[in-house]
């Protein structure tokens, strides 16, 4: 295969921020689904590459019932050559020169001579591809020379990718607009907007870096800013009548997991989500697969010991035990009954064990408490196995977390780390829609409570270690159980809900 093959192949890699292809399908069969209900018309905000308005064509929308926008240079001149516009409308200015392998290159000049703007723009996505490849690295620097020995060629070639890209895409418009304004309009009811901005401040000059070596161009827009902007345009977004995806980039879903329509873990540290504001939309369609989460084969379960099953029974001479395990065998049973929550900051993982049975998950942050900046150990996620008998049974793992006999096996654990500590009780945050857990009643006490902007609550608790054996706090649940549902069996009040 020769390399000329190759690297056009890879077009899509001259630039990051590529929509991945199980990301393309999902929002294909989406799309697909929208407009089978009436939906007519996709506006498609930070644009980057055109790869959601290819998404939109490939689900039978017709090219001029497509809307783009975006701030970026490059994907300005994209946008021009795909809507019929001349490139110059843009207003930017060609650098004089800039250095190419140990030469001189007269952009401006070469740039000027060429006879349109597809040959133009060709021949800047090929300065651009040279100017990001960092020629230190053996394998890229293959390709910078080859790029330079054979510059005409692949040029060419990059032209004849516009051509048909711009063939696929007449009929669509494209402006340069703050995300932030096209957002707020006010769309009709059968509209769909697609937002998949930069995943962080800044991000544009990661992807485009390059391009400004070599045009000068502002559009007197600022960037989007993820940390600071998304939930709050996401709440937006959310009371608008349309419904509208948003891609996500990070470690967690900041509360919005009921949105989630598509996750995948890609690698150890980069998690990609879709939401939908209106995700009742989706009914009916197979999504199945689409929360792809972690690789299988890192996640595993503890010595393949029976899971504690929806119809099993507790009794007053159970037995409760923590087992302390490896992250693989923690996140193995959440993943098995939570939502997709992402990266947790846990050095501590516990399975509790209920009469020899798998019957929670449990992970602590301890960094705080061994820096003796706390004498309290943070419960970042605590999952049980979900059950018919008992529709409150996660109020069983919070009794056996709090209690006396849960902080003799963390000082054991955490003793072999650093003896010199104080641990007293325990801490935890919650995202909530109310004001307050019921879950947590009686057993924490309320610290704090703030607002978030996507009207959730981020509710802190804490408590001292109850005086209570693992025994003892089993029964006490039980006895609360039975008395709250009014039963003298579980199964009498599962049956009575």
């Amino acid at each position: 295969m020769s390399a000329f093959f190759i690297l056009m192949q890879q077009l899509d890699k001259v630039f990051l921020g590529v929509t991945p292809p199980e990301q393309r399908k999902f929002i294909i069969s989406a799309l697909r689904h929208l407009r089978e209900k009436g939906f007519d018309r996709v506006v498609v905000v930070a644009a980057g590459q055109f790869t959601l308005p290819k998404c939109a064509i490939e689900a039978g929308y017709p090219a001029k019932s497509i809307e783009t926008s975006d701030i970026s240079v490059f994907s300005s001149m994209l946008g021009c050559l795909y809507s019929g516009r001349p490139i110059e409308s843009l207003g930017f200015e060609i650098t004089e020169s800039v250095t190419v392998g140990s030469r001189l290159e007269p952009v401006r000049e070469r740039y000027n001579a060429l006879e349109d703007d597809f040959k133009r723009a060709s021949y800047l996505l090929w300065l651009i591809k040279l100017k990001q490849l960092r020629t230190h690295l053996y394998y890229e620097q293959v390709v910078h020379d080859e790029l330079l020995a054979n510059r005409d060629r692949y040029i060419s070639g990059l032209e004849d990718v516009l051509r048909k890209a711009a063939a696929t895409y007449q009929g669509m418009s494209y402006e340069v607009a703050d995300l932030r304004d096209v957002i707020a309009r006010p769309h009709t009811g059968r509209t769909i907007l697609l937002v998949n901005p930069p995943a962080y401040k800044g991000g544009y000059n990661k992807m485009f870096g390059p391009i400004e070596q070599i045009v000068k161009w502002d559009p007197g827009i600022d960037q989007f800013d993820m940390k600071e902007e998304y939930l709050r345009l996401y709440a937006q977004t959310k009371q608008y009548p349309f419904p509208t995806f948003w891609g996500k980039f990070g470690y967690s879903l900041d509360g919005l997991g009921a949105d989630c329509v598509f996750a995948k873990r890609y690698k150890k540290d980069r998690f990609d989500f879709w939401l939908l504001t209106k995700p009742e939309l989706l009914d009916g369609l197979d999504i199945k697969g689409t929360i792809a989460w972690t690789n299988d084969k890192e996640l595993k379960p503890y010595k393949n010991l029976r899971i504690w099953g929806p119809d099993d029974e507790l009794y007053a001479e159970s037995t409760a035990r923590f087992v302390p395990v490896e992250m693989p065998q923690a996140l193995y049973y959440r993943e098995l009954w939570a939502h997709r929550l992402g990266v947790t900051k846990s050095e501590r993982y516990y399975l509790i064990l209920i009469d020899g049975k798998v019957f929670g998950t449990v992970g602590f942050h301890a960094s705080n408490l061994l820096r003796l900046k706390s004498d309290k150990i943070e419960e970042t996620f605590g999952f049980s196995a979900p059950s018919r008998r008992y529709p409150n049974i996660n109020r069983l793992l919070m009794y056996l977390i709090t209690c006396r006999d849960m902080g003799g096996v963390l000082r054991r654990d955490l003793s072999k780390a650093n003896r010199f500590y104080t641990l007293t009780g325990l801490k935890t945050t919650c995202l909530a829609k109310y004001r307050h857990v019921k879950l947590n009643s009686g057993l924490l006490k309320l610290v704090s409570r703030e607002k978030e902007s996507n009207e959730l609550y981020k509710i802190r608790y804490e408590c001292e270690f109850r005086d209570q054996s693992f025994q003892e706090a089993l029964r006490a649940y039980l006895e609360e159980f039975k008395a709250k549902y009014g039963a003298s069996k579980p199964s009498e009040a599962a049956e009575s809900l």
